[in-house]
């Protein structure tokens, strides 16, 4: 079995009865020499191949050593080093919330998970492909702390993951009229926002400047311009 870390891969086996040791061997490619990585002692089944690069294809066999000599190898099995996937963005949108990551090397898919804040076990959305980095959740929860993580994937091999997480708030939807003193800004109250902020385009038409920071949910905007 293989468990890829954040820059490392951990490979395991199963006891053999009367080994007094194991050797871990690995090669490069599938016409590569295979090379003895490490040697280790009859109640270690695990070892961890820190010399990884994303996106590289490692091949493993294993062999144990009784007080009769070396048993056959086993049957060789290959694993992708992955990175994990760097969850670069995360914010509320008009939708959900939307986040983005890095690409990893070598993935040729991404999969991806939610749960929200304290829950034990993460609940699978869905698999995107390789040039996909960001997702909008549109079942995010209002109020609710909601986390994310996602996976590199190569076939069957899978990186390690990190989460993040913010309280999902719903957008409010706004309407607007003009009023004696000003533009007059009104919109729905939404259920656990402890404020408001108000923004406006600017007079270039590129930037949302901010204008205020409300507890109410009304604002009358009377700036010129």
């Amino acid at each position: 079995m293989f468990a890829n870390n954040s820059a490392s891969t951990t490979v395991t086996w199963n006891q053999v009865d009367g080994a007094i040791g194991y050797e871990v061997y690995r090669a490069t490619d599938s016409t590569g020499e295979f090379t003895l990585v490490a040697s280790v002692g009859g109640n270690v089944l695990k070892y961890t191949d820190s010399k990884v690069e994303s996106g590289k294809a490692y091949i493993y066999k294993i062999r144990s050593k009784s007080v009769e000599g070396y048993s056959a190898f086993s049957k060789a099995v290959t694993n992708v080093f992955l990175a994990i996937p760097q969850i670069s963005s995360i914010a509320n949108s008009y939708t959900g919330i939307t986040f983005s990551w890095k690409p990893v090397a070598g993935a040729d898919s991404y999969r991806i998970y939610r749960k929200v804040y304290g829950a034990k076990y993460w609940t699978y959305i869905t698999t995107v492909n390789a040039s996909t980095f960001s997702y909008n959740d549109t079942e995010a929860v209002n109020g609710k702390v909601m986390c994310y993580t996602v996976k590199a994937m190569n076939g069957t091999s899978a990186s390690a993951y990190l989460a993040k997480c913010m309280t999902a708030v719903d957008a409010p939807v706004l309407s607007i009229s003009n009023s004696p003193s000003g533009v007059y800004l009104k919109w729905d109250k939404i259920e656990y926002a402890t404020g408001y902020n108000v923004y406006r385009m600017a007079k270039d038409g590129h930037e949302w400047e901010k204008l205020s920071t409300e507890t109410a949910n009304q604002y009358t905007d009377n700036s010129e311009g």
